[in-house]
């Protein structure tokens, strides 16, 4: 192999550089630090809303409360990880960036914590109960097919 050969190897020229401010404007943003913080404010008021209380809300025909908060706070908490995990993948030897995507999963690992109850609990409900719930609340009966899909998991609960 020539040197002419090995000097253009692995050389890809200009790469595109992907523009994270769809998510944040930056690691050290307000917006960032804002809803992280909101993040974790969210799930202590999921956790003392919901914790212990799925069984009588779907009685009461409101368990989709507490799916719609669900989605909200996974939807958050998303988009944190993605962008902290985006910005780290620009740049995986930069240990700044490293940082920042441990510090922020440690964050959301903590958060996730507060709410783990959530579907373990959901199994908890009795089948008669949630088909009643179901056939009362047409937009709870949407997450039949997720219901289905969680109570695989109920033997091992």
């Amino acid at each position: 192999m020539t040197a002419a050969a090995t000097k253009g190897h692995n050389q890809f020229g200009n790469l595109p550089v992907w523009d994270l401010s769809d998510l944040y404007p930056g690691r050290d943003s307000a917006e960032f630090k804002a809803d992280l913080e909101k993040a974790k404010a969210d799930a202590a008021s999921f956790e003392a809303s919901y914790k212990g209380r799925l069984v009588e809300l779907t009685k009461a025909g409101r368990l989709i409360e507490a799916i719609k908060d669900s989605e909200a706070l996974g939807d958050l908490s998303g988009r944190l990880g993605s962008f902290a995990f985006l910005q780290y993948a620009q740049n995986s030897t930069d240990p700044d960036r490293a940082k920042f995507m441990g510090d922020t999963n440690e964050a959301l690992t903590n958060l996730s914590t507060r709410v783990l109850f959530f579907e373990l609990e959901l199994n908890r409900i009795e089948d008669a109960d949630l088909e009643a719930a179901f056939s009362k609340n047409a937009e709870l009966a949407r997450y039949r097919t997720w219901f289905a899909e969680l109570r695989k998991a109920k033997p091992y609960q």
